[in-house]
């Protein structure tokens, strides 16, 4: 996406919520990331919690399938989807 690997904290989770808006790319195994990783990651940060085991299980299986569609997948972004990204930075 054009994004600098030197810009920290950025907000996967909103960039996330623009492409699967939009359904740009396997929006659907984005969605599934969000659910399984995204949310899990923050409820550990913030209150705490320790995935179970199936957590885990699903969190691995989804971040797979995700990187298999993304190999095959080229994603176009027009200008105001790159602008709504660029503005979550």
């Amino acid at each position: 996406m054009g994004i600098p690997v030197t810009i920290t904290k950025i907000n996967t989770a909103k960039i996330i919520d623009i492409l699967v808006k939009h359904k740009i790319g396997p929006h659907l195994y984005l969605k599934e990331v969000k659910k399984h990783i995204l949310i899990i990651d923050n409820k550990i940060k913030h209150q705490g919690y320790s995935p179970s085991k199936i957590d885990c299980i699903n969190a691995i299986k989804a971040m797979e399938e995700l990187l298999s569609k993304l190999r095959s997948t080229k994603i176009e972004l027009n200008e105001e989807i790159k602008n709504k990204i660029y503005k979550e930075l």
